[in-house]
């Protein structure tokens, strides 16, 4: 009789062996399945035990494998090269490896690599070393320039620090501000320091140059639009002052009494005048230039 035979549900059953046993089947039907259900059932359960030679509930081929299975009686190996093995014995859920302590071959007794190697850095950050093992080492780089860029959020405290600078346009400066000191004489836009001051008022002198042409001691009259010599002056600078009789003379081009222009180029140097009217013997005439020297 055919497992399939068999099925859950009753329904399903149709035949036993090949017998029809449907609803409406010959009573005699239902009698040769009994007989060869009970058959059956005296075999299945009158089954003997199996052996090496004799199949029962196994085969007996099967029941030769089985009775060569048995426990592991060795330790487990120790690491080694990975072979297939041929024992047939089994391994308690239990079993526990030893821990491998030694390495052989070049791994076990090397102390650096048979052939040392580069380690090199690529991109913005560059740099290389070699590295055999035998020891720590340590790799210098270079960030190239302009590789990258930081906001200022990225840096700490430098907008707070930026924020405490003076502006460049009208700064308001507090306590004591220092600068450079420029030397006695310097004359630019920069900077002058109170030290520059005090340095340029210490070596600050009246430079005076006069010359005198008494009364009588001229042989003739001094006549107009002629030379007179007086001591080095700049022409408009308002240095020379001159006194005819005592009486400030006046530099410039009227034609009045006592009045006389300066010889030569406005910002030049000149040691000559000349008065717009003729000068009696008898008049004295008094040249001064004053200057400072710094």
């Amino acid at each position: 009789m055919s497992i399939n035979d068999f099925k859950p549900n009753p329904d399903d059953i149709t035949s036993i062996d090949g017998i029809d046993i449907r609803e409406g089947c010959p009573p005699s039907n239902m009698n040769d399945a009994v007989r060869h259900v009970m058959s059956n059932l005296h075999d299945l359960v009158n089954k003997t035990d199996v052996t090496q030679s004799t199949s029962g509930w196994m085969s007996s081929a099967d029941k030769i494998k089985l009775d060569s299975i048995e426990k592991a009686t060795q330790l487990p190996k120790e690491s080694g090269v990975a072979t297939i093995g041929t024992s047939n014995k089994y391994a308690t859920e239990d079993h526990v490896h030893p821990v491998q302590t030694s390495v052989t071959g070049n791994a076990g007794t090397a102390t650096k690599l048979a052939t040392a190697r580069t380690i090199s850095l690529t991109g913005d950050v560059t740099g290389s070393t070699s590295f055999d093992g035998s020891g720590n080492v340590s790799l210098t780089t270079v960030v190239a320039d302009d590789s990258h860029n930081h906001t200022i959020d990225n840096v700490d405290n430098l907008q707070t620090t930026l924020d405490s600078k003076a502006p460049l346009l009208s700064p308001a400066l507090t306590g004591t501000p220092t600068a450079p000191t420029a030397d006695v004489g310097t004359n630019t836009n920069q900077i002058a320091t109170t030290e520059f001051v005090a340095s340029t008022v210490n070596n600050v002198s009246l430079a005076v140059t006069k010359l005198e042409s008494l009364p009588n001691t001229r042989a003739e009259i001094l006549a107009k639009n002629t030379d007179f010599t007086v001591p080095s002056y700049k022409v408009g600078s308002n240095t020379l002052m001159v006194f005819i009789n005592g009486v400030h003379g006046m530099a410039g081009e009227n034609a009045t009494l006592y009045a006389y222009k300066e010889m030569g180029t406005v910002g030049t140097m000149s040691t000559t005048i000349q008065f717009h009217d003729d000068i009696a013997i008898d008049h004295s005439i008094f040249a001064i230039v004053f200057g400072l020297n710094i």
